[in-house]
């Protein structure tokens, strides 16, 4: 019996396509489907039964995976731990990340784990769509409040703040006092998550005082591009809007109250601990300590 086979069959199972086991594997998708007619062929069963959108097990299928799958882990786990002295790990790692999040300290945590392991290769997906990880092959989400707890495994990496800010343009011109209960007399913007038609996204639409905002968009660059410009108000997370504060090109608002500023909490999801490779499991702790 072909390993390699085995393997093939294993990664269709568990991303649910013969399409996303290729991405998995990083095959051409006619080699997935050769392998698994070769297995086939060889047990002189079918394993799958197919269709135009989904496969699913057969009997024979289930209990083929049931008595190779746990066997298979732990020989592509040994295979990567002998590796990984000589250049760490190797694969596809997919990350999903919400466009919400502020990117730079993300891109300097991603950069590092290259760093250590260059034949690791990662895919990151930028939306904020409640992402089913297991049907969209995700090894990792992170997401800005609470994920669904259908991710299975879930851990709080850190929190960050939002701060209300301004350009000092856009304050000397304004005659409107500054104060909470004047908001609504300002021009607010706020940020909408286009992709979650649920509102679970945790930095929602700016509405203070009960005003409408001027403009609104799911990108916080062009929230920061209309401050800077002396369009008015937004709430923006920090490390998005910091250097601009350290320059003077925006300033936080001293309005008072809780609606000066809002603390958000980032979260990382996974579907589970039982079949994580040791390659999403050594970035999972990678991110523990560049994120947190």
């Amino acid at each position: 019996m072909d390993l390699n086979q085995i393997r093939t069959f294993i990664e269709v199972v568990r991303t649910g396509s013969f399409s996303a086991a290729a991405r998995v594997l990083g095959l051409p998708r006619s080699t997935i489907s050769a392998r698994i007619n070769a297995l086939e062929d060889y047990l002189d069963t079918r394993l799958f039964k197919r269709t135009t959108r989904v496969v699913t097990l057969t009997v024979d299928g289930k209990q083929l995976y049931e008595s190779t799958a746990v066997s298979i882990d732990a020989l592509v786990a040994s295979e990567e731990k002998v590796g990984r002295g000589a250049g760490g790990f190797k694969g596809t790692l997919r990350i999903s990340v919400p466009a919400e999040y502020p990117q730079h300290q993300f891109a300097l945590s991603l950069l590092d784990f290259i760093g250590k392991h260059p034949e690791v290769t990662i895919e990151v997906q930028v939306t904020n769509r409640i992402t089913g990880l297991v049907e969209e092959n995700i090894d990792i989400a992170l997401r800005v409040g609470m994920p669904d707890r259908e991710s299975i495994v879930i851990r709080r990496l850190g929190d960050f703040s939002a701060v209300l800010v301004a350009s000092p343009d856009y304050l000397r011109a304004s005659s409107v006092p500054l104060r909470a209960e004047t908001l609504s007399g300002h021009w607010l913007n706020g940020y909408f998550a286009e992709d979650d038609p649920s509102g679970k996204s945790s930095l929602k639409l700016l509405t203070l005082g009960g005003a409408k905002a001027r403009i609104k968009t799911n990108s916080l660059e062009l929230l920061r591009q209309v401050c800077l410009s002396g369009g008015g108000i937004a709430y923006l997370p920090l490390p998005i809007c910091e250097n601009d504060l350290a320059e003077g090109k925006l300033v936080t608002l001293d309005i008072g109250g809780p609606k000066q500023s809002q603390l958000h909490t980032l979260y990382m999801a996974f579907p589970s601990h039982k079949d994580m490779l040791p390659a999403v499991r050594a970035l999972a702790e990678h991110f523990v300590k560049t994120l947190e």
